[in-house]
């Protein structure tokens, strides 16, 4: 059985899944498996996943293993966007989220920093980062009450690294 702490331990399709869950059973979303869709029709992947919430689309790309944020993740999402854009001129495209597992086999206060030209580079690209271990912080937030709706969305569509802190 799949659970959510796969976003701390998992990459690949596990990782995405966990995603996926997180965003539909916590925040509500309204989830498209882009990728699934797209192999069914026999064309090329773009993002993982998009979710809407509160009417605004969100494409998640999600990354796990053992490499940090590097500039081949951040020119696949630039890609995958750009596909998307002209593919679907008229789905406007709220936030661009990459949320990474990296180094997903060491504990969550035992990795290592996303390197800060990486986090600029990113910020850029108008791609949002997201770390699964803060994606976790938030779904609690989420869940206590303590981070609202327009909160999240606010977060999810700010370039660069996400940081929070619990009250």
């Amino acid at each position: 059985m799949m659970s959510f702490i796969d976003l701390l331990t998992q990459s690949d399709e596990r990782l995405v899944v966990a995603a996926q869950r997180a965003f539909k059973e916590i925040f509500g979303a309204q989830i498209t498996d882009l990728d699934l869709k797209r192999d069914l029709q026999n064309k090329p992947r773009l993002f993982d996943l998009i979710a809407v919430i509160n009417s605004k689309r969100i494409a998640i790309e999600v990354k796990g293993g053992s490499r940090s944020l590097n500039k081949v993740m951040l020119n696949k999402v630039q890609d995958n966007l750009k596909t998307f854009r002209d593919e679907f001129p008229a789905r406007e495209i709220y936030a661009t989220l990459l949320i990474l597992n990296d180094q997903y086999s060491k504990a969550p206060d035992k990795r290592e920093l996303i390197a800060p030209q990486m986090i600029k580079d990113a910020e850029q690209r108008k791609i949002t980062v997201l770390s699964t271990p803060i994606l976790m912080e938030i779904m609690a937030m989420y869940l206590s009450g303590d981070l609202l709706k327009t909160d999240l969305l606010a977060i999810l569509s700010k370039p660069g690294l996400v940081q929070v802190s619990l009250k």
